[in-house]
């Protein structure tokens, strides 16, 4: 019967080889739709441990920023202070050099006023060369105290930073 009959041995064994592709693709399509869920749910699970850290690390960085941003304030407000602080000794200076309770150096004092100033005591005028130096000299102590109320406060700005990012300071 199979000498009558070639094509049907071909047709039986392109059947069982279809058959055995069939079943090959299917049981691969199952695997890799098994072994995909579980890429899936790894990835799920890997986005999600990203995220919790994610959120940890901002509300530490958010924790950072608050704390160095009390020190600039708590830093801003201690410069306001020495800025009024520098103008009051300023001004308290400036009395003192007018009362004569406080006297200027040689340095400062300039050429012998003693003379120009019985001269203008004579003429009922004040001596302005020696009220100019004595405000110039409340002037440099102010701007002195201010530069350093400036240096300070930068100076505790980088304290705390360092302090917050570094915990040392």
């Amino acid at each position: 019967m199979l000498d009558q009959r070639p094509w049907v041995v071909v047709v039986a064994v392109l059947l069982v080889l279809a058959l055995a592709f069939g079943g090959g693709f299917y049981v691969r399509g199952a695997i890799a739709d098994a072994d995909m869920a579980e890429a899936r749910a790894d990835w799920a699970k890997e986005r999600e441990e990203a995220a919790i850290k994610l959120a940890a690390a901002q509300a530490a960085l958010r924790t950072q920023e608050q704390a160095i941003a009390t020190a600039i304030a708590e830093s801003a407000t201690k410069f306001q202070k020495a800025k009024t602080d520098a103008r009051t000794t300023e001004n308290k200076l400036l009395a003192d050099l007018r009362g004569d309770n406080v006297r200027l150096r040689k340095l400062w004092a300039g050429c012998n006023t003693t003379r120009s100033s019985e001269a203008a005591a004579r003429r009922h005028e004040p001596d302005d060369t020696a009220q100019l130096r004595a405000e110039s000299a409340a002037r440099i102590v102010r701007h002195v105290d201010t530069c350093d109320a400036h240096v300070a406060g930068l100076q505790a700005v980088i304290r705390a930073e360092r302090k917050v990012n570094h915990g040392r300071d």
